[in-house]
């Protein structure tokens, strides 16, 4: 996210103008003054699922 911000400021773009909706509830977002939104997703119920899945695959070898 820094990246584009820096990019944003290289190329004269107006960061207000510029809105950003990062995943996984990006730790920075507190601390940068810009409008944004943030996508949180369920890390654990997805790695626990993920889990689920790989045994049952090992299972039927």
């Amino acid at each position: 996210m820094f990246y584009c911000l820096r990019a944003l400021k290289l190329f004269g773009i107006s960061l207000p103008a510029v809105g950003f909706a990062p995943f996984d509830d990006y730790q920075y977002l507190d601390f940068i003054n810009l409008p944004n939104t943030s996508v949180s997703q369920p890390l654990a119920d997805i790695g626990s699922a993920a889990v689920r899945m790989l045994d049952a695959v090992i299972k039927r070898f």
